[in-house]
């Protein structure tokens, strides 16, 4: 009578189990759908503000070997100041 009791409930464990599995793919196929939509609101309104003020994205300016050089001076005088 035991064994018949114990054997229902872990049926039962086993069906939630499965329902919890199931639950948790379909709200995380949810989620990222809808996270997805709202994602490219921000930066579209942040371009449009930043065009109409004129602040516009500097050119990037590639580095050479003596940035490169004068960098490695500024980093190692500041690990001589600490020891």
């Amino acid at each position: 009578m035991f064994d018949n009791f114990l054997t229902s409930i872990l049926q039962i464990i086993v069906v939630l189990d499965v329902l919890a599995i199931v639950t948790y793919v379909v709200l995380g196929g949810l989620k990222r759908t809808s996270v997805e939509q709202r994602q490219p609101m921000f930066p579209r309104t942040f371009r449009a503000i930043a065009h109409r003020l004129g602040r516009h994205r500097e050119h990037v300016v590639p580095a050479g070997a003596t940035d490169f050089a004068n960098l490695k001076s500024v980093l190692y005088s500041f690990r001589e100041g600490l020891v």
